[in-house]
């Protein structure tokens, strides 16, 4: 294990992202963590309870720079670098479901998620 290195052996690692110069590294139910330059590094936001309670099931960056997660059971959220949260979409705003099992992004820039069994673009 690397000097300054987080054990991940029971946390279940959603994403590895680009995040500036270095990784993120998203987690299901332990947050956001940075690596880069041979060392880990907790990644403190404004929601980190939220997205440690609601659960990370999918994350991708987006051609904004970006980040996109589906929620376990609570939709779809964006944030920026900064932790910031840009938008919140779920059931009470639109969606079918609060469950987000996949992401993607097109050319042209719009979302598409899998929302359990059904695909919505």
């Amino acid at each position: 294990m690397l000097p300054g290195s987080v054990d991940f052996k029971d946390k279940s690692i959603r994403a590895i992202l680009p995040f500036d110069d270095k990784f993120l590294i998203v987690t299901m139910a332990n947050g956001l963590y940075s690596f880069g330059h041979n060392s880990f590094e907790k990644v403190k936001t404004k929601i980190d309870n939220y997205l440690k309670e609601e659960k990370i099931v999918t994350a991708i960056m987006l051609e904004d720079g970006n980040y996109a997660f589906g929620m376990f059971s609570s939709g779809l959220l964006i944030m920026n670098e900064k932790g910031d949260v840009l938008n919140y979409f779920n059931k009470e705003t639109g969606l079918q479901s609060d469950l987000i099992i996949n992401i993607m992004q097109d050319t042209k820039k719009n979302y598409g998620y899998a929302l359990r069994m059904e695909l919505l673009l």
